[in-house]
Parts: structure tokens; C-alpha cells; sequence
């Protein structure tokens, strides 16, 4: 089984989402002057790579700071698009296609390939991605994909 970390690179100027303030990196101590060096960030909950619960929409849900990491270590199906283009719908269609005969298991996590990633910080990654349309979300909730934890 591979581990596959989805994380992007912690950098100023990442993507973010419109009214979202930058990410900022400050080096606060050097080892020349301080002895030691360190570094303050600053970025949004939802700046980059992230991950959002369900309070990110819905008060009195747990927030990402009261879900523990092992949570996200789980067992996926990847469904492999091939390259999308700016602002491309992702239909329930091409979901079916590309599972073919794969096991998509209950409670499965659902990683859906587009090759969107190679715009990575081009100033209309956000705003020209590639997006699921309302029949690939009903495929997915159809097909029990949820991303619960599962020991591996």
C-alpha cells in the first residue's frame, strides 16, 4: 500500500481565496544574532493545501484543531481524469469511466485526478479549477465515499 502526502509547499504568495489574507513568512531570529533561527507564519485555515470539517459551514461542529491526524491516514480510490482544462466540469460520467471495475469501498476516501495541479500557484488556480458538478457529488455520495478512518 503507497502513502501519497496531498500537502502543498508552506510559501508567501500561495494560492488562496479571494478576501483571504496571504500567507506570510517572517524570519524573526537569525542563528547569526540570536543563536537560533525561527520563523512566524501567518495563513488562513483554508489557505493552500487545507482541510475543512464541517464547522467551516455549520456551527457547533468539530472544528480541524478537535480532529486528531490519524483521522486523515486512510484508504483512498483514485480516479485518474487525465488533464482538464480551465474551468471544466467534472461529471459523473467521467467518475464512472475512470472507476471502471476499481473497488470503491464504503467510507473510502476519494481522490479525483485532474492534472489541475501543475497550475499550482498560477494566479487563476482558484478561480479556474476544474469543478464536480452536482451529478459527480450525487456519484460520490452514492458510492458511500467519506473519508473515515481506517487503520492501515
Amino acid at each position: 500500500m503507497a502513502l501519497i502526502d496531498l500537502t502543498g509547499t508552506l510559501e508567501p504568495g500561495m494560492w488562496r481565496y479571494a478576501g483571504i489574507p496571504a500567507v506570510e513568512i517572517e524570519q524573526v531570529t537569525s542563528i547569526e544574532t540570536d543563536g537560533s533561527a525561527a520563523h512566524a507564519f501567518r495563513l488562513a485555515t483554508i489557505s493552500g493545501t487545507y482541510l475543512e470539517t464541517a464547522a467551516h459551514h455549520f456551527h457547533g461542529r468539530p472544528a480541524i484543531d478537535q480532529v486528531p491526524p490519524e483521522r486523515f491516514i486512510c484508504d483512498a480510490a483514485i480516479l485518474r481524469l487525465g488533464e482538464k482544462g480551465p474551468a471544466q466540469p467534472v461529471t459523473a460520467e467521467e467518475l464512472a469511466r475512470a472507476a471502471g471495475d476499481a473497488e470503491i469501498r464504503r467510507g473510502d476516501a476519494l481522490l479525483v485526478a485532474t492534472g489541475w495541479d501543475r497550475m499550482w500557484n498560477a494566479p487563476n488556480f482558484v478561480d479556474d479549477s476544474p469543478y464536480l458538478t452536482m451529478e459527480a457529488m450525487r456519484w460520490i455520495v452514492a458510492h458511500g465515499i467519506s473519508m473515515n478512518a481506517k487503520k492501515i
